[in-house]
């Protein structure tokens, strides 16, 4: 995200998913663009391919697995966030490990949403993160 562009309440919020499962990175995108005030721009495999390809998106909100192969979610919220401040960070885990989870709020993460995934408490951490 730019991070000078100013969101109405008319405008989806941009949303990258990030999860090496592509059955999660699919049901995520799908159940998200059912909400017509959220837009699933980009979704990819690995933190990798985020950090590669967030330049090539205006992004809001990142939704970001925390337990992946090649660079892990912690890895990318340490590398992206200071860069794309305005960025807000769910973090996603399957692992219930309390030090993961305060690592990543820690690193300002905007807040993290257990596996498997609720996505009605999923799409209410999104549009708080972004005041809607």
């Amino acid at each position: 995200m730019s991070g000078t562009a100013e969101i109405s309440s008319a405008d989806p919020i941009r949303v990258m998913v990030v999860d090496d499962s592509a059955v999660i990175r699919g049901l995520t995108t799908r159940i998200l663009e059912e909400d017509t005030s959220l837009q699933v721009v980009a979704s990819v495999g690995n933190g990798q391919l985020a950090v590669s390809n967030l330049a090539r998106y205006d992004v809001d909100v990142i939704v970001l697995d925390i337990e992946m192969p090649v660079m892990d979610g912690l890895q990318v919220l340490k590398l992206l966030q200071p860069k794309y401040p305005d960025i807000k960070f769910i973090m996603v885990t399957a692992n219930d490990s309390v030090s993961k989870m305060m690592d990543s709020m820690m690193n300002d993460a905007f807040d993290y949403v257990p596996k498997p995934i609720n996505f009605d408490v999923l799409e209410e951490k999104i549009l708080s993160a972004l005041g809607q």
